[in-house]
Formats: C-alpha cells, sequence, structure tokens
C-alpha cells in the first residue's frame, strides 16, 4: 500500500516533484528574515468552501512561527495559511490569498505575518517604507487577507465536532471491514445493485472499495466531491451500466432533487426509473442531450461520511447499508496494524514515533483527528522535523479539528 492509496481520492493539481521545487526555491529567501526553516513539501491535500483543490508545503522555525503555502492548478500560488505559535489546533490563524503581482514583495510579506498573524496586517505600509520592492517589479503585490479564528478546546465548534463522533455506531473492526467486502462483492456480482456506506472519514472506506473494484476488474466510475442533483442525474446517464461510485458526496442531502434521484438509483427491487422533469433539458459534458427519463441499469455505491442516523430512512431503506466507525481505541488499533505499509519509504523508527505521538497527544485532549490521514501528516512532520519538541506542537497543531 503507497502513500497515494490513503490520500485523498481525487485528482491532484500538483505533483510531488514540482511542490519539492517550488520549496526549495522559496526556503533561501525566507530564512533571511525566519532562520533555519522546515519544509515539507505536499503536507496535505485539501478542498475549502468555494475553493479549488490545493496541496501545501508546510513551514516552520524553532520558533513555531508556522504557515503553509498552497498551490493549485499546476502550481500556481492559490493562498497561504498562518498559525499563531500558542495555537494548538489546524484551523489557520490567518490565510492570505494571493491574485498575482511582485513575487519580491510577497516574499517580503511573508515572514512577518509568520511571525504575526493579523487579519489587519497593513500590507501598503510596509511596502511604504521599503519603495526598492516597488521599484524592483513592475506590478505591485496583489493579495487579500482573511481572518480564520482558530477553535479552542472549549468552543461549541469543537463540542459539535464531538458529538458528531458520539453520533456513530461503533463495531468490532474485523467484523466491520469483512462485512464491508461482502457486500462490495455483492455489488459487483450483481446480486445487489447498490449498497449506502457511512461513517467516520479517513478509516479506509474508499480504499477498500476501490481496491476491491480493481482487483475484480469491474467497470466502474470513481465521483468525488460536491454533486448537484443535476450533476448526479447527468453522471448516472452517462455512467449507466457501470458501477457509479459516488465518493464524499454529502452535499446531496441538502437537496430534495438530489435525494430523489439518488432514492432511484439506489432502488433494489424492479425497474429502476430515474426522471428529470425541468424546463431546461441537461446535457452531458460533450454537449449532448440527457433525457428527461431513463432506466438506470447500473450499480450505485454511495460514501459518506455522515453518521448513519442522519441519513434519510427513504434513502436507507432502498439499499444495503453499513456504518463503518472506530472508536479511537480501535483506530490507533488499525493505524498500528497498517503501519509497516504506510509510507513504506520512510524508516520504521520515525513511523514508530509519529505513531506514538498520535496515542499520547490522543490522550490529553478530544480534539485530535484520529484516522489515517493523521498519521501521514504525523509520519511526515517527524521525517522533516528534527526537533522532537516542535515537531509533537506541529502534530497537534495541524491534526486537529479544523
Amino acid at each position: 500500500m503507497k502513500f497515494k492509496d490513503w490520500k485523498l481520492m481525487i485528482r491532484e493539481s500538483t505533483s510531488v516533484d514540482m511542490l519539492s521545487s517550488l520549496a526549495k526555491m522559496m526556503k533561501p529567501e525566507l530564512e533571511k528574515s525566519l532562520g533555519k526553516l522546515y519544509v515539507i513539501p505536499d503536507f496535505d491535500t485539501f478542498e475549502r468552501e468555494g475553493e479549488p483543490i490545493q496541496q501545501s508545503n508546510l513551514f516552520t522555525n524553532k520558533d513555531l512561527n508556522t504557515f503553509a503555502i498552497n498551490y493549485a492548478d499546476n502550481g500556481k500560488l492559490y493562498s497561504i495559511d498562518f498559525w499563531k505559535p500558542t495555537d494548538k489546533v489546524s484551523k489557520p490563524t490567518v490565510t492570505m490569498y494571493y491574485h498575482g503581482g511582485s513575487v519580491k514583495q510577497l516574499l517580503k510579506i511573508i515572514p512577518l505575518l509568520a511571525k504575526k498573524p493579523d487579519p489587519n496586517f497593513d500590507i501598503q505600509s510596509v511596502l511604504d517604507q521599503e519603495p526598492e520592492l516597488i521599484e524592483a517589479e513592475n506590478s505591485n503585490i496583489d493579495v487579500t487577507i482573511s481572518s480564520a479564528k482558530p477553535i479552542k478546546s472549549n468552543d461549541p465548534a469543537v463540542k459539535s465536532a464531538e458529538k458528531k463522533i458520539d453520533d456513530y455506531d461503533y463495531g468490532d473492526p474485523d467484523t466491520i471491514f469483512e462485512d464491508l467486502k461482502t457486500y462490495i462483492k455483492m455489488v459487483i456480482s450483481g446480486k445487489q445493485p447498490s449498497l449506502l456506506i457511512t461513517g467516520s472519514p479517513g478509516v479506509g472506506k474508499t480504499y477498500l472499495v476501490t481496491e476491491q473494484l480493481k482487483k475484480s476488474g469491474a467497470d466502474y466510475v470513481h465521483i468525488k466531491g460536491r454533486s448537484t442533483a443535476a450533476g448526479m442525474y447527468t453522471s448516472l446517464w452517462e455512467n449507466n451500466g457501470k458501477i457509479v461510485l459516488f465518493d464524499d458526496c454529502d452535499s446531496v442531502f441538502g437537496s430534495d432533487d438530489a435525494v430523489n434521484v439518488l432514492k432511484g438509483a439506489l432502488d433494489s427491487y424492479g425497474e429502476r426509473s430515474i426522471s428529470w422533469l425541468a424546463g431546461r433539458p441537461l446535457k452531458t459534458s460533450n454537449n449532448e442531450k440527457v433525457p428527461n427519463t431513463f432506466v438506470f441499469t447500473g450499480r450505485v455505491i454511495f460514501i459518506s461520511n455522515l453518521p448513519q442516523r442522519k441519513i434519510d430512512d427513504a434513502i436507507k431503506s432502498r439499499s444495503f447499508v453499513i456504518e463503518v466507525a472506530l472508536t479511537p481505541e480501535d483506530m490507533i488499533a488499525k493505524m498500528r496494524k497498517e503501519l509497516p505499509n504506510v509510507l513504506p519509504e520512510t524508516a520504521n523508527y520515525l513511523k514508530k514515533t509519529a505513531l506514538n505521538f498520535i496515542e499520547r497527544t490522543a490522550s490529553k485532549t478530544d480534539s485530535l483527528e484520529l484516522n489515517m490521514r493523521t498519521l501521514i501528516k504525523a509520519i511526515k512532520i517527524i521525517e522533516e522535523v528534527d526537533d522532537l519538541s516542535v515537531a509533537e506542537r506541529l502534530i497537534m497543531q495541524q491534526c486537529s479539528y479544523k
């Protein structure tokens, strides 16, 4: 099992080599103001509300001036996140969005915000003090800064996250995953037309499903991320006859139209006729007209991070349903079991050190995210940061609730 198998199952916009190259280019200039920097290229892949998929290079020094430079669209700089050294959660204190302009000016501003993240930072006053920065290049920097208030451990937001975890129905891990394999095989063979998989994020739901589909040679399509009702209907039409894997498309549960489309696709009995009755006809990506109604002959696997009890009963009643959720203790056990296979190029003692940090930190706080992505982040931090006090702080800072 390779690292890419545990990453978010999305089409990545930027290669690891490119991110490493960009980090090496930035590092010497930034070290002039911040001193020695620890740099972890390709640290995280994420997508925030209303933003494109981004991949980050994480930077920090011994004073814990920590920031992540985030890229999208084949290496285009999109945003920079900054954390206060005192913050113990992963949500950044300040995010700066880069729209273009002077790179020299940007390299001057980054260290200042890294040392003192402030949403009211006055960029122009800094540039006015050093006019040579403006004269050095033809264009001024174009950025916006927004506040991203950190979540404190006593905040309602954290309590809400803890409550969300408690909503899951836990079970024996070995039994859960064996049952899940059985249900997937039934969908692949055609004995069962649909499967709804719910449960906590980062436990390996997507990995297990995609591995089973690949091994079987099944004809399937993997659709990940936000989806509209129209998008779901069109995807089912375009991939009629295939296994359609909807992954992390929980946004559809907020739309009555999308729920009705999903009901038709998941139905286990009789002919599955799906309709889209709207004044404006739908079209595929190839500009082909999509019919207002059709009989769906494919199969559907829907993966959600929502607790099963929060899924519409009408949807659950039409499909096989299984909840894959692990207690913190079971998740730690799973991490330990999978440790030899995660990031196989990394020395075992470093991976064990990272897991020990996770266990120790998890015993101190309820806000630490416990999943395979947390483990991968922690390993990458331990691999690059030789000061263990800094490493431990970063693990807590980067692997807590967002």
